[in-house]
């Protein structure tokens, strides 16, 4: 007779341990003139026991009315990667009343499961660039123009395209502490 329904147990272990990094980082912040702030950033870090997922043994549990199919999931430390990278911005004011911003960021994310355990797969859920854009505008005391542009990279699990997303708002200030 088959199992009425399936279900993943996920269990504690008494052998999970602390995640490790170890990090490198460097960066530079300037104000180049009264109008030109920029921001340099690089990091390389190293992880070691990062959290991961055992499978333990699928049994049939028929002490219920109806017979589950049971999947035993438990923590564990089998994960280790590697990951560097950069981040660069900049503000720009362009005028009393404009303000222009501008990021990027780059990472390269490498981990690796030699056990190849059921493993979170967050690899794949870091695009490797992004970049932003966004120019504020106040018009007069009590309107704001604000406009950005957005870019992220593919994701490769889940398997997302890259895209690039415009976003346009106009606030407006009844009141000093009111937007």
């Amino acid at each position: 007779e088959g199992a009425g329904a399936g279900f993943a147990a996920l269990m504690g272990s008494s052998d999970f341990d602390s995640e490790t990094l170890v990090a490198a980082e460097s960066g530079v912040r300037m104000l180049i003139a009264p109008w030109l702030l920029v921001d340099v950033s690089t990091f390389v870090h190293s992880y070691d026991n990062l959290r991961s997922l055992q499978q333990g043994n699928a049994y049939i549990d028929s002490s219920m009315t109806i017979p589950l199919f049971i999947l035993p999931l438990s923590f564990a430390n089998t994960m280790e990667g590697t990951s560097h990278g950069l981040e660069a911005a900049t503000d720009i004011l362009l005028g009393d009343a404009t303000r222009l911003r501008l990021h990027y960021a780059y990472l390269d994310l490498d981990l690796q499961d030699p056990s190849r355990s059921v493993a979170a797969r967050e690899e794949g859920n870091s695009p490797a660039h992004q970049a932003y854009v966004n120019m504020r505008h106040d018009v007069g005391q009590r309107l704001t123009l604000d406009g950005s542009l957005r870019f992220t990279g593919r994701l490769s699990d889940p398997d997302v395209e890259e895209y690039t997303e415009v976003d346009l708002r106009l606030g407006y200030r009844p009141a000093p502490e009111v937007e």
